[in-house]
């Protein structure tokens, strides 16, 4: 059902929007194949329960930032080692355009919280 509405979600964004979203997406679908693909706030989601509070990673994109929703406790003291140029949103980990590091230093640190909550 969400794979179309995913699917419509990435042909609205720009160039940098749709590149990062792409490798995201094939990334949860690749990590975490069980996980449910669904729409959350016109956003594409992974959830691990029926509900957003029972472990989620999603994606949205603005003009100079990709952000990858996930729990805030993901971002505590010390991801900033692994993470520097990226900020902590409100539930989000924001990842400038450009940054070629942090989207694997995101997915590592999704793909850890993830893994806990599938395990």
């Amino acid at each position: 059902m969400a794979s179309g509405a995913i699917s419509e979600y990435f042909e609205t964004q720009n160039g940098n929007g749709q590149a990062y979203g792409r490798k995201f997406a094939a990334f949860l679908a690749r990590e975490f194949p069980g996980l449910r693909p669904d729409l959350s706030f016109s956003l594409p989601i992974r959830r691990v329960g029926r509900k957003r509070n029972e472990g989620h990673a999603a994606f949205s994109a603005a003009k100079t930032i990709s952000a990858s929703a996930v729990p805030a406790r993901t971002m505590r003291p010390g991801r900033g080692a692994e993470l520097p140029s990226c900020k902590a949103g409100k539930r989000c980990i924001n990842i400038q355009y450009g940054d070629e590091q942090a989207p694997a230093a995101v997915q590592k640190t999704v793909k850890a919280f993830l893994g806990e909550l599938t395990a």
